[in-house]
């Protein structure tokens, strides 16, 4: 089990997960992008509402991509994470290709 902070470049705020180091990165991505999703609309005003689906609407699963922010390293998508240079407390930020 790895703690790690993430920054998810969509919404502008830090996350703390935990990841299993057996996970596919994918499957990482994935469950930061819809457990964001569910915290922010859970908290949000009607008009933040209206600017999340349009969000939603632009930001597709598909093009997240993870980053290690000590080791300055894209996340391969398609490797386990205990492949990748990520260890405990480490920074990561998820951000979408579009944003380059």
């Amino acid at each position: 089990m790895i703690y790690v902070d993430i920054f998810v470049a969509g919404v502008g705020k830090w996350y703390e997960f935990r990841c299993e180091e057996t996970e596919i990165v994918k499957n990482i991505i994935k469950e930061i992008y819809h457990t964001v999703m569910n915290i922010e609309f859970t908290t949000c005003t009607k008009l933040e509402e209206k600017n999340l689906e349009r969000g939603k609407e632009r930001i597709k699963e598909e093009n997240l991509y993870l980053a290690c922010i000590e080791s300055k390293v894209v996340l391969n998508p398609n490797v386990r994470l205990e492949e990748c240079v990520v260890n405990n407390g480490n920074r990561l930020i998820l951000f979408d290709r579009c944003d380059l």
